[in-house]
C-alpha cells in the first residue's frame, strides 16, 4: 500500500522525495529514495512500466529502433 501511493506521487511530483516524504510522517526523502531506487524501480521494469514515465515499455518498439541503427 505505501509502495503504491510512492509510485503515484511520484507519477505527479518527479524525485522531489522531500515532497514524497512529507506524506510519510517519520519517513525521510533519503529513506523514500532509497527505497526508490533498490525496490520500486525495478518492480515496475519488471511490470512492464518505465519508472520514469510511469507508461509501458513497449519492447517492439526499442527493437525497432535497435534494427534502423
Amino acid at each position: 500500500m505505501e509502495e503504491n501511493q510512492i509510485i503515484e506521487l511520484h507519477a505527479r511530483l518527479g524525485n522531489r522525495w522531500s515532497k514524497i516524504a512529507s506524506h510519510f510522517p517519520g519517513r525521510t526523502d533519503n529513506e523514500i529514495k532509497n527505497h526508490w531506487n533498490t525496490r520500486i524501480k525495478k518492480r515496475l521494469r519488471l511490470l512492464g512500466i518505465d519508472p520514469l514515465t510511469h507508461h509501458p515499455i513497449h519492447h517492439k518498439q526499442n527493437a525497432d529502433h535497435e534494427h534502423k541503427n
